[in-house]
C-alpha cells in the first residue's frame, strides 16, 4: 500500500502525464485522432500475438 506521499505523488504523476498528452492529441484533428487510436490497437494486437 502506498503512502500518502506516494499517493500524492502518483496523483502529480498522472495530472501532468494527462495534460501533456491533451497537448499531444491537440494538433492533430478528430479524424487523425481516430486513425492513431486504431492503428495503435492494431500494432498492440500484433505484438501480442508476436509474443504469445
Amino acid at each position: 500500500s502506498l503512502t500518502s506521499e506516494g499517493m500524492f505523488f502518483i496523483q502529480r504523476l498522472t495530472l501532468a502525464q494527462s495534460m501533456y498528452l491533451k497537448e499531444i492529441w491537440g494538433y492533430l484533428t478528430h479524424d487523425e485522432q481516430e486513425l492513431f487510436e486504431v492503428i495503435n490497437k492494431k500494432l498492440l494486437a500484433h505484438l501480442d500475438d508476436v509474443n504469445s
